[in-house]
């Protein structure tokens, strides 16, 4: 019997080992907030004529633009896990990640754009030496359950006008834009102006709108216009006419509607000109409507992961930012790496991402 090892007896014969594929590339343009924030950890969240014992604090930048901008950036650009074993985690996408927006001309704004510069985002069009206002910030408080109270001031976010918007078509010919995400702690007249500019792109572009947060009860019906629109429950039952006093109820932001009524919402956004709407729960999951792959209408309900296996959340503050970079992320890992569009695994790697928080 033969016994000599072709690859060992043969150190002319190198051992061919198989590569992981190169990751495939992308850009995405954030326009969006920035917030600085204290989140304060309390043995029960404050009430009127109640009082409740601060047990931490803790500063740390934020912002939906800012954490759905770091949560594109840690959620791509990883190596493939080691074959067989399972990972949550989207790979095998390179992507670029510039962001837009506004912070005053103090500290905390130099703190943010050194952080994410750190991460290798494009902060070139952070504006922030013309700013007259302070870098907004953001007083959150938790409990131990996950319910949150947020107070925030806009400071330089309400600066950010459509004057500071780049040219989105220079942006496409020179480097580039595959995807445009997009929310609303700005104003309103800025987002508009984002989305009608991209949509007038000579090459079409699609685009992410994280509906957030809720300050009014209705928006405009050219921002429904979008490819994918997203909203978290409360947001849509202040769409929805639910009075503030029921939806003082609703500690765990997980919505006071029912799943079918969240659906029947998704639907008339596909009337008004969105291709995919999407509703999160919290801890109830997410239901979405649209279309897969382009042409074939779909809707359905993902339930909430339990990737700790406890029966709920512990803090949700980010989570939903984190569910969007993780949705925003798969589609393009999809789109990327020749995959047909799937809105439902795009869901669930966003539900399954967000619970990780």
């Amino acid at each position: 019997m033969d016994t000599t090892n072709p690859i060992r007896d043969n150190p002319s014969k190198p051992p061919t080992l198989r590569q992981p594929p190169l990751p495939k590339k992308a850009r995405i343009l954030v326009v969006g907030s920035l917030n600085w924030d204290t989140i304060e950890e309390h043995d029960r969240l404050p009430t009127p004529n109640n009082q409740s014992t601060l047990l931490q604090t803790s500063e740390i930048p934020g912002g939906h633009g800012f954490n759905q901008t770091v949560a594109c950036v840690r959620l791509s650009n990883r190596k493939p896990p080691p074959e067989g074993s399972p990972s949550p985690l989207p790979y095998g996408l390179k992507l670029r990640v510039k962001m837009i927006g506004r912070v005053g001309n103090d500290k905390e704004g130099q703190k943010m754009k050194d952080q994410l510069e750190r991460l290798g985002v494009d902060v070139s069009q952070i504006h922030d030496k013309t700013s007259k206002a302070k870098t907004g910030s953001a007083r959150i408080y938790v409990d131990h359950r996950g319910a949150s109270i947020t107070s925030d001031t806009a400071g330089a976010n309400n600066e950010f006008l459509p004057d500071d918007l780049p040219d989105f078509e220079t942006e496409q010919k020179d480097l580039g834009v595959d995807m445009v995400l997009i929310q609303m702690e700005m104003p309103e007249e800025t987002v508009i102006e984002a989305v009608s500019r991209i949509k007038a792109l000579s090459t079409p572009v699609p685009i992410v709108l994280n509906a957030a947060p809720a300050r009014t009860t209705q928006i405009p019906l050219d921002l429904y216009k979008v490819d994918h629109l997203i909203m978290k429950a409360p947001r849509v039952d202040r769409l929805m006419g639910v009075s503030a006093e029921e939806m003082d109820l609703d500690e765990k932001g997980c919505g006071r509607k029912t799943t079918k009524e969240y659906i029947d919402f998704c639907k008339q956004c596909i009337r008004r000109g969105a291709r995919c709407a999407i509703v999160t729960m919290g801890e109830r999951g997410a239901v979405a409507v649209g279309t897969q792959g382009g042409y074939q209408s779909t809707e359905f309900y993902i339930a909430a992961q339990r990737l700790h296996g406890h029966d709920r959340p512990v803090d949700t503050t980010g989570a939903s930012d984190v569910f969007v970079g993780a949705y925003v992320v798969e589609l393009l890992r999809q789109k990327k790496t020749g995959v047909p569009e799937d809105i439902y695994a795009a869901v669930k790697k966003g539900s399954t991402l967000a619970d990780l928080q």
